[in-house]
């Protein structure tokens, strides 16, 4: 990728990119994405979850997202 930018500069692109990705403490404090929070706040239903992960077909909504907090019957009702 590095080969094909105009203006690239080791430092720079890799400080921005990995900023931009949130694995850097610039400001005093790490920023982490949280995958779980960010999937509940813009797929509430799940449905693009389930489209790219089948096996979460028949998990309730409520685990969608989290399916490690179901306990062994819920999990054992969903194949």
């Amino acid at each position: 990728f590095e080969e094909v930018l105009i203006d690239y500069d080791a430092a720079s692109n890799w400080v921005n990119w990995a900023n931009g990705a949130g694995v850097t403490a610039r400001d005093g404090r790490l920023r982490r994405f949280d995958v779980v929070g960010q999937s509940k706040r813009y797929d509430r239903d799940g449905g693009y979850v389930r489209s790219w992960c089948p096996e979460l077909q028949d998990v309730p909504d409520e685990f969608v997202h989290a399916p490690w907090r179901m306990d062994k019957a819920v999990a054992g009702g969903c194949g």
